[in-house]
């Protein structure tokens, strides 16, 4: 992320705002300060009452899964921001679940680990074809609301509860 946004450094639409924390924060600002990266912006955790103006505020969202945790977990912060009506940019196995999701909701792309040329080459395109991000950005949050929303989430619960404990 931070090879693409150095490479980025001299567009001025385009910053990297990276909210809340995690294991990787603390070296991630180490390093951008090393770099003086000023397109990149750390902010603290928000409030829930402020998630879904954060993640709106984004005209594109960046997810980064390492390939070896696929089959693992899965971002939660996927579907935040498939509500939010955003496209994706996701930095992780193009096989695994978040890229199949974006896929088949054409709602963002995949962009293999270790290559910050096409994650730049990507930014650059959302930053030249606003249409493309409104596109994406429609299709995720319909991806949201057929598959993801909360009474498809209930439903899907009470079906894994009651196969788990019938009757």
């Amino acid at each position: 992320m931070l090879a693409a946004a150095d490479s980025l450094r001299n567009e001025p639409r385009i910053v990297f705002v990276f909210i809340g924390d995690g294991h990787q924060r603390a070296r991630l600002e180490t390093q951008a300060r090393a770099r003086d990266l000023k397109n990149v912006v750390f902010k603290p955790y928000q409030a829930q009452d402020r998630l879904a103006r954060s993640l709106g505020a984004a005209d594109l969202h960046l997810t980064t899964m390492l390939p070896a945790r696929e089959g693992l977990i899965v971002p939660s912060k996927i579907y935040g921001i498939l509500a939010a009506g955003r496209p994706t940019l996701h930095v992780g196995d193009p096989g695994g679940e978040i890229a199949a999701i974006l896929e088949s909701a054409h709602a963002g792309y995949t962009v293999p680990v270790g290559n910050p040329g096409l994650l730049a080459q990507r930014i650059r395109e959302f930053a030249s074809t606003p249409a493309l991000g409104a596109e994406l950005g429609r299709n995720a949050r319909r991806c949201f609301d057929e598959l993801y929303s909360q009474p498809i989430a209930f439903a899907k619960w009470d079906k894994v509860l009651a196969n788990a404990a019938p009757g």
